[in-house]
């Protein structure tokens, strides 16, 4: 995260900062118009060299889409699978958006998070009841083509914002309608997601 945020000019304590341990091949990007025209691409090379054409179709319309969304929602980070070789690749494209989400003024999120387990069916992540677990599906058709688009979204509060804000992290890949959840590849990826946000540690804000 680059430059002052809102609470930072007004004089407030800014937020702890946040890392995650990535996997081989994946990276931590700014939503910028240089990063996504970098993504795009990636993702017809590595579409190309796996000679998989309407991934590479469907990979190139969800990151559009992907883009769109964040500057929309101001997402403060992302994670993607970014590599020349093969390290972290899957067969489909995924992403982990990393957005701030704020509670009314001198209200908690405890609400939303209750919302999230009644009727979403959130759980803890990995047994650990600091962040809680949802996932979602949505079908689209992209080029003719039918797709899954799945998302599991991780709401953990920020320290020292009396969970009046929360860091949320939405995991999302693309699948082929053909390809079902049960697929080894896809649970591979559903285990991926939850490691890696398992390893979310918070550090002292940068200084500017």
């Amino acid at each position: 995260m680059s430059g002052m945020s809102l609470r930072e000019e007004l004089g407030a304590r800014p937020d702890p900062e946040f890392e995650l341990r990535l996997p081989d091949g994946w990276v931590r990007r700014s939503p910028d118009d240089t990063t996504e025209r970098e993504f795009e691409r990636a993702i017809r090379a590595r579409a190309m060299a796996h000679g998989m054409p309407d991934m590479m179709a469907t990979g190139g319309q969800l990151l559009r889409d992907a883009f769109s969304q964040m500057r929309e929602h101001r997402v403060v980070a992302m994670f993607l699978p970014f590599n020349d070789d093969d390290r972290g690749y899957f067969p489909v494209p995924m992403s982990v958006l990393a957005t701030v989400r704020h509670g009314r003024p001198d209200q908690t999120l405890d609400a939303y998070v209750r919302h999230l387990i009644a009727h979403e069916g959130g759980t803890p992540l990995l047994e650990d009841k600091r962040v809680v677990r949802v996932e979602r599906e949505e079908r689209q058709t992209h080029d003719g083509a039918e797709i899954v688009v799945a998302t599991t979204l991780y709401v953990t509060p920020i320290p020292g914002t009396r969970r009046q804000r929360a860091l949320e992290l939405a995991a999302t890949y693309g699948r082929p309608a053909t390809m079902h959840r049960e697929d080894p590849q896809i649970e591979t990826v559903h285990g991926l997601f939850d490691m890696m946000v398992s390893t979310l540690r918070w550090v002292p804000p940068r200084t500017h």
